[in-house]
């Protein structure tokens, strides 16, 4: 079992896991700084794969507004939104792009900080 990489690169944030192998759990602090703010997470994984992801609010007395907008293959197909947790089946190899931001549906805006949970088997 191989830890994933994690590399903070300009507003993104890269999780890598190279050669199919299975990826211990890690997390990643990050916030919302605006209004409408998205933060972008890329991961390496392999076709067959599955990616579990978890998004935890630091303040859990506001409404879990925070959400998956978007899951990116490396193609550039698009699927979403999601809700504050992700099991997802990943159909190609390369680098996948999760997008992370503010659900409109649900609450009050949401500022503020957030831990983002994943593991990619």
């Amino acid at each position: 079992m191989k830890n994933l990489l994690l590399i903070i690169c300009c507003t993104a944030v890269l999780f890598a896991c190279g050669g199919g192998k299975n990826t211990a759990p890690v997390t990643h602090n990050s916030r919302l700084d605006s209004l409408g703010d998205n933060k972008t997470f890329v991961f390496e994984a392999a076709a067959g794969q599955s990616i579990k992801a978890n998004i935890i609010l630091a303040d859990s007395t506001q409404a879990p507004n925070v959400r998956f907008n978007q899951i990116i293959s490396p193609s550039g197909e698009a699927e979403g939104p999601f809700g504050n947790t992700l099991t997802f089946e990943l159909k190609e190899t390369g680098k996948w792009t999760l997008i992370i931001g503010e659900s409109l549906m649900v609450g009050e805006p949401y500022v503020g900080e957030f831990t983002l949970s994943m593991e990619v088997k």
